[in-house]
């Protein structure tokens, strides 16, 4: 019998989309190909769309009502996104796995269960350290900020999307420097799914921790990103970070294709025609990468933010057996890993992070703005 729950959590901003996610859940639920499902979201929601909620009640169907999280702003609504994740997984069995994602994703559910099999079927992840039961499904990962990864959809056990599900503050106490409001980084992005996927681990890796203070300058957007990417390049302590970041994919991970070969696309419209509901949307399951090269997709491959999306297995399978050509692979990546996983701090290494922070800051413009 399938324990597999399907867990819907946020905003209805595409009802149609979601009526037809819902009927086709329902008759995969017939079918025995799913346990049930689970539908978070605020109380506000289910008064605005209480027909469709009535029109679509089944008895696998949960509706669970979330309160949103008062008096605490974050960036990117990250706590209303964990509060809302943690309320879905609260009522599932413990030995439930999850297909997370959104009312406003159009995920083929029909490929779910080749993709289920995928999972059970791959190797388990290391179990030193402990951090996940089984690996992780995700459609893409960035590959320029560590723990930029897809958290739009993800498949996981009940156990591992908890361990995805945190309402850490450090992200704020690092980089928004509270002591010092006058100093707070202006117009900087941040990213939420960096924070999901960083957590687990950062406690696991020393070195994390140290990342963990310059999140905000690795990440795509800012306004001198190319500065930035032209910087981290050619420092020895960013690929530090990338290292363990691609390793920790190569291991505890699954990603993309050929994992999973449908479409995961965040819907922004949709509109009656006359074959039924358009959709117009952003795919969110495809590829940058070029899986026989390394350093040049860091070099050439960026879009206009500076992200270097990737959804295939292929180029992360590629560098860890060996069988990638690219030298940089090797110098960049392999040679650094035991290093990056036995990481300890050190003076000296604080010393050397400091020096790269700065010149960091001054790469994205900030170095004024921080009082350096």
């Amino acid at each position: 019998m399938s324990t597999l729950q399907i867990v819907f959590c946020g905003q209805i901003r595409t009802p149609k989309l979601f009526e037809l996610s819902l009927r086709q859940v329902a008759g995969m639920i017939e079918r025995g190909q799913v346990a049930g499902a689970v539908i978070a979201t605020w109380p506000s929601e289910i008064d605005a769309h209480a027909s469709l909620f009535e029109r679509l009640r089944h008895p696998a169907i949960r509706l669970v009502k979330v309160n949103p999280p008062s008096g605490v702003t974050v960036p990117h609504s990250y706590f209303h996104q964990m509060t809302l994740l943690h309320g879905a997984l609260r009522v599932l069995p413990a030995d439930a796995l999850v297909l997370k994602t959104r009312p406003d994703i159009l995920f083929d559910l029909q490929d779910l269960p080749a993709l289920v099999q995928r999972l059970l079927d791959a190797p388990p992840p290391p179990r030193a350290p402990f951090v996940f039961e089984r690996r992780v499904w995700v459609p893409q990962f960035e590959a320029t900020a560590p723990f930029c990864m897809n958290d739009l959809v993800f498949l996981a056990t009940r156990h591992d999307a908890m361990q995805l599900c945190n309402f850490d503050m450090s992200f704020e106490l690092n980089n928004f420097f509270l002591d010092q409001p006058e100093q707070r980084l202006p117009e900087v992005p941040s990213s939420a799914e960096i924070r999901r996927y960083l957590y687990p681990f950062r406690q696991k890796f020393p070195l994390l921790e140290e990342y963990s203070e310059v999140i905000h300058f690795t990440y795509g957007g800012q306004p001198r990103r190319n500065d930035v990417m032209n910087y981290n390049i050619s420092s020895q302590i960013y690929w530090d970070y990338i290292a363990i970041y691609l390793w920790i994919i190569n291991n505890y991970f699954l990603i993309g294709r050929p994992n999973y070969n449908g479409r995961v696309s965040l819907v922004r419209r949709e509109k009656e025609t006359e074959n039924g509901v358009g959709l117009e949307g952003v795919d969110y399951c495809f590829n940058a990468i070029n899986p026989t090269d390394f350093i040049d997709n860091y070099r050439f491959r960026c879009d206009v933010l500076g992200m270097l999306y990737c959804s295939t297995q292929e180029w992360t399978d590629a560098i860890f057996s060996g069988r990638m050509s690219d030298p940089s692979a090797r110098t960049l990546i392999l040679d650094r890993v035991e290093a990056a996983r036995t990481f300890s701090p050190s003076p000296e290494r604080r010393e050397l992070f400091r020096r790269y922070r700065t010149g960091l800051l001054a790469a994205a413009g900030l170095e004024k703005t921080l009082g350096f």
